[in-house]
């Protein structure tokens, strides 16, 4: 009961940190059956080609990593698949590289009923060229984000169920060629920790996520490391009350500022749209609420060259769920909101 505790909030948190983009429906492609799509991602290259991960089941073996690619018309170019050993495997995000080569990372079931960190590498047709396979003391490894840096290296982080703690963040930097260079880990009071993204700027990983400093009390967390895995800076972000602050996005802008948005709760049962300004060394430079229905969140935001924030989400509405957007100032100036019904 407590493993599958924390894999139902492990499973919270990733389904709502994937963001949505409202667009013209073009074309509609579907192949394999997945056992889930809370785990999945997709990225495009320059010529419009679509790749997306996540899993299909396949008899004898369980949910399979699936790797598919599709030109611009929606025509399926290639697929793979891959299988651990035997057990349930999906893909959770994906990278296109300049080369045109593609990394997925993957949490990948192993012989112990445990997950572990995968990274598999491929070249443009769908070949698999390397996989990089990460257990931090034998328990639940899934990761949760996916970015590289200018030289080609990977940093990926993950949600770790320790030994002697809860779930924690987990970082990890690997070589363009599937070496392990470094990790680093944390844990905040032994309670449970779940990174949602990260972003690479220069020689600055920066990972964001939620953190649990006692029962029922989540907070933002941030961290910052560099290019060594050495700590430089660290923020957390406290809300009075038993509420949930659930982080679903962070950006950064070409001053170094860093912008978090998610979810945040006072009272554990009205949630509203919480976004954060941070100066480049993770000191708060402004943070703002949007409230609407009372059970309110976000699901990812973006920058223009303005350093206007624009944040997406969704509010709760008792015929179901319409969309949100909305557009700060780099004050924090509400300057307009925007409901999809």
């Amino acid at each position: 009961m407590k493993t599958l505790t924390h894999f139902l909030t492990l499973w919270l948190l990733l389904g709502s940190a994937k963001a949505q983009t409202l667009v013209n429906r073009e074309w509609v492609a579907q192949y394999g059956l997945p056992d889930t799509m809370a785990w999945s991602a997709s990225t495009a290259d320059d010529s419009g080609n679509l790749y997306t991960t996540g899993n299909t089941f396949v008899l004898g073996s369980g949910a399979d990593v699936l790797l598919t690619r599709y030109d611009p018309e929606g025509n399926l170019l290639w697929q793979q698949t891959y299988d651990h050993q035997g057990q349930n495997d999906y893909g959770v995000a994906i990278l296109h590289h300049a080369n045109g080569e593609l990394t997925v990372a993957a949490a990948l079931h192993d012989a112990t009923d445990s997950f572990d960190v995968g990274l598999l590498r491929y070249d443009g047709s769908g070949n698999l060229l390397w996989s990089y396979i990460y257990d931090y003391q034998g328990g639940y490894d899934v990761p949760t984000a996916l970015a590289e840096d200018a030289q080609g290296n990977l940093y990926v982080c993950a949600a770790s169920l320790g030994s002697s703690s809860d779930l924690d963040y987990l970082t990890l930097k690997v070589k363009e060629d599937g070496t392990f260079e470094w990790m680093q880990s944390y844990d905040f009071a032994a309670g449970r920790d779940v990174p949602v993204s990260l972003v690479v700027d220069g020689n600055h990983i920066t990972v964001t996520g939620a953190s649990e400093d006692s029962t029922g009390q989540w907070d933002f967390y941030t961290v910052m490391y560099d290019a060594n895995g050495t700590v430089q800076e660290a923020y957390r972000l406290d809300k009075p009350g038993l509420g949930f602050d659930e982080p679903t996005g962070i950006a950064r802008d070409a001053a170094g500022n860093f912008y978090l948005t998610g979810r945040a709760s006072d009272n554990g049962s009205t949630y509203y749209i919480q976004t954060v300004k941070l100066d480049a060394q993770l000191n708060l430079v402004w943070e703002v609420a949007y409230a609407h229905s009372g059970q309110d969140g976000a699901t990812g935001l973006g920058l223009d060259s303005q350093g206007n924030v624009y944040v997406c989400g969704y509010l709760a509405e008792p015929t179901g769920q319409d969309l949100i957007l909305l557009k700060y100032d780099p004050n924090g100036t509400l300057l307009w909101d925007r409901i999809e019904t």
